[in-house]
């Protein structure tokens, strides 16, 4: 199966420039969201110590784990594309093609729903949608310089020159 490329992005930019802008926004964006998270932590648990029982706080603190793999799988991409390294990109690519499985399931649940119970599902498959088209895109951008990578790595330390 052939995945599409792309040879230039957001309005001409090169893939190593893309890559750098969608790497730093989202390696902010996903580390605001986890010390925003770290900082109501202790908030939550104080306040809804047992209330709601066990339940909640495994919620949260799975919730915690999720966003810690996250940043650390966003660092990881910044640090592929700062250094060219294409290992680094992986656990990106194979995270965003999980994230946008479930993206396309959810779209289709909200848009069921809205047509069949309720139009204020809607108001969730519209954001959503949104959501993974840009994450489709970023992945085509970020798969393509992860392409580019391994092509320039493999002739630029080949031993042997297949003729």
């Amino acid at each position: 199966m052939n995945i599409p490329q792309v040879s230039t992005a957001f309005c001409g930019q090169c893939l190593r420039t893309a890559s750098l802008i969608i790497a730093w926004s989202l390696t902010i964006s996903v580390g605001i969201v986890w010390s925003l998270y770290l900082s109501l932590l202790p908030v939550i648990f104080k306040e809804y110590d047992f209330s709601y029982g066990r339940g909640f706080q495994a919620f949260f603190s799975i919730l915690g784990m999720i966003l810690t793999y996250f940043f650390i799988e966003h660092c990881l991409l910044l640090w592929g594309v700062l250094k060219k390294q294409q290992y680094f990109l992986l656990p990106w690519i194979v995270v965003t093609c999980l994230t946008i499985s479930l993206g396309i399931c959810a779209a289709a649940v909200l848009l069921i729903m809205a047509l069949v119970e309720s139009p204020v599902a809607l108001l969730f498959f519209v954001p959503n949608s949104l959501f993974t088209s840009g994450l489709i895109y970023c992945l085509l951008v970020i798969y393509s310089y992860y392409q580019e990578i391994s092509n320039n790595s493999n002739t630029q330390y080949s031993a042997v020159q297949v003729i």
